[in-house]
């Protein structure tokens, strides 16, 4: 595996990783609110941190793939 494939596999390892900490420091915070406990308990508060999981992880990995592009086009190396 070269060229691209191997950029976008990392930019996607980056991105999940990135997404996976942003929901447990995000999720972290809104235990120590009081108001939200009530909103923990709700089912469809969960549901939503899965969908945000995934939003996240795919805006964490184009994000990081257009910094590794850029890193490479000042670098004067092509991804291709």
């Amino acid at each position: 595996m070269k060229g691209i494939e191997f950029w976008i596999l990392i930019a996607v390892g980056v991105g999940v990783v990135a997404s996976v900490l942003t929901v447990i420091f995000t999720r972290h915070a809104s235990k120590t609110d009081a108001g939200v406990a009530q909103i923990e308990e709700d089912g469809e508060y969960e549901g939503s941190m899965g969908g945000s999981f995934v939003s996240l992880a795919f805006l964490f990995s184009i994000l990081a793939f257009l910094v590794i592009w850029l890193a490479n086009a000042m670098a004067g190396r092509s991804i291709f």
